[in-house]
């Protein structure tokens, strides 16, 4: 089937990956989905440079080739938006109204951060590191570009990356281009698109994006102002949609879960209310991947079913029955659940 990116808002531009192409093991970048907070900003590689300042030794002004001279590393890894679900949330928050095609996968390319920080040398007065984006706009009548900050302890992760590449050919304007962060395991508003500047500072960062959104606000399980980080436990079901007919025989049902806490070692299905069994989950093929799963189903009898599937990870979480709440819509990993129609052949 010819599938397409299924358009949520058009300016700015934010698009949903159609579920059934997350069977793939990686995405097909133009079925990647979309996430921007302000327009897309055009820039040139050829007159690129990103910018490495602050408390360093020796500020930085990298051409895109420079950055490509340093050994690459490649990662085939899940992304997803933190407000993935968001429309199935009650009280409805404002936001993104997502479904749940906001999450894709594809192999990244890119120079480890902590080569980059080392060529500039890190003060001992860094606490974080800065990094901003070349995309802007005006939020409560003030000009910001988008900006986000991770501690200097973590950033010196090797497997977070300034990626150059997707999917082995060079980042689209969409996602990035011509540089872009990469926080694996995190939800995708850690990975800075557009990036221009990193900058290394002594205080935490104080930034709308960061203090004031993406964090919890009025959750149901986190305190407030608790940031998000990794991605929550998940699973899916691709191979079918809301109002199927089923034959009344055996049906193989598929999808994909993942973590960004670790591998996810359980996938069960429901049939029935509060019955549940197990799934054939394949085995991670790297960190923070999709897994995909498959669950053979033979319906007795003809009638309305709802299918439910739940995942758990190396770390005991499990997805949560019914959907969080929070004001701003974040984090939602309830089980995903689908009415469908079986008939007699």
């Amino acid at each position: 089937m010819n599938y397409s990116l299924i358009p949520v808002t058009n300016r700015p531009l934010n698009a949903e990956t159609p579920l059934p192409v997350l069977e793939e093991a990686t995405t097909p970048t133009r079925l990647f989905y979309v996430r921007n907070h302000f327009d897309i900003p055009a820039l040139d590689e050829s007159t690129f440079q990103l910018r490495v300042d602050g408390a360093v030794d020796h500020p930085l002004a990298l051409s895109l080739a420079e950055i490509k001279a340093i050994p690459s590393r490649t990662l085939r890894t899940a992304m997803e938006c933190a407000g993935n679900g968001r429309i199935f949330m009650e009280p409805k928050p404002a936001g993104t109204p997502w479904e749940l095609g906001a999450i894709s996968v594809a192999e990244w390319t890119g120079a480890p951060l902590v080569d980059v920080l080392e060529m500039a040398g890190i003060d001992e007065a860094a606490v974080e590191v800065l990094f901003i984006g070349a995309d802007n706009g005006i939020v409560e009548k003030k000009a910001i570009h988008y900006e986000r900050s991770l501690p200097l302890n973590l950033a010196l992760d090797p497997n977070i990356l300034l990626i150059w590449a997707m999917n082995g050919e060079t980042l689209t304007p969409e996602h990035g281009y011509p540089l872009r962060l990469f926080v694996p395991g995190w939800y995708g508003m850690a990975s800075v698109k557009w990036l221009q500047q990193i900058r290394l500072i002594d205080v935490p960062f104080d930034g709308y994006h960061q203090t004031y959104h993406y964090v919890y606000w009025d959750d149901d399980y986190a305190p407030d102002g608790q940031p998000l980080r990794q991605m929550q436990v998940r699973a899916l079901i691709c191979s079918h949609d809301v109002g199927d007919r089923l034959p009344c025989a055996e049906v193989e049902i598929r999808g994909v879960a993942w973590s960004g806490y670790g591998e996810v070692t359980r996938v069960e299905i429901s049939t029935r209310h509060n019955q549940w069994d197990e799934a054939t989950v394949e085995r991670a093929l790297s960190p923070a991947a999709t897994q995909r799963w498959i669950y053979r189903w033979h319906p007795r009898t003809p009638g309305e079913y709802t299918l439910c599937v739940r995942a758990t990870d190396a770390e005991g979480n499990t997805q949560p029955i019914r959907h969080r709440s929070n004001r701003l819509g974040y984090g939602n990993n309830a089980v995903h659940s689908m009415s469908v129609m079986v008939v007699k052949e």
